[in-house]
């Protein structure tokens, strides 16, 4: 029963981290062309077969 509640506790902590985090000063909001732009882009590079797999990507990660 305490594993239960400490769980519950720790997501709850654990979802309010993000909002701890302070944005990086330098960036800035994106318009919707902007947000629309850099999406088409993805989707294109998508297309394109320019992905990798979620395990190529934990490899990669290893060398970091």
């Amino acid at each position: 029963m305490t594993e239960a509640y400490a769980s519950e506790h720790l997501e709850e902590e654990i979802d309010e981290q993000p909002y701890t985090i302070p944005p990086n000063p330098e960036w800035k909001r994106l318009t919707k062309a902007e947000l629309k732009a850099e999406i088409d882009e993805a989707n294109a590079e998508f297309e394109r077969g320019e992905s990798i797999t979620l395990e190529e990507l934990e490899k990669e990660a290893e060398q970091w």
